[in-house]
């Protein structure tokens, strides 16, 4: 039988500093050259974090809504998912 292999790789966004904090263009200008290294590669699918929340310190939702306007006019063959942390409990 043989065995079939699917490229797998990732793409790495982290900020230049340890004091960086986000901000709304941050936020759009990293989704945007995500998606298009995204498209450049060829992959099916990309999951993004909520980019600028956590150590970015954006608000989780407002930073979400940037995100899903910035990739609104983005063409995509793919699939894309927007993946939101939730601090554990207890």
């Amino acid at each position: 039988s043989s065995m079939s292999s699917e490229r797998i790789s990732s793409l790495t966004i982290s900020p230049r500093s340890i004091l960086w904090t986000a901000s709304e263009a941050s936020i759009r200008d990293s989704t945007v050259n995500a998606m298009a290294r995204f498209n450049e590669g060829g992959w099916k699918s990309i999951a993004f974090p909520v980019l600028g929340a956590g150590s970015g310190g954006f608000d989780q939702g407002s930073a979400e809504q940037l995100m899903v306007e910035a990739l609104a006019p983005v063409a995509c063959a793919g699939e894309v998912r927007l993946v939101r942390f939730q601090p554990r409990r207890g």
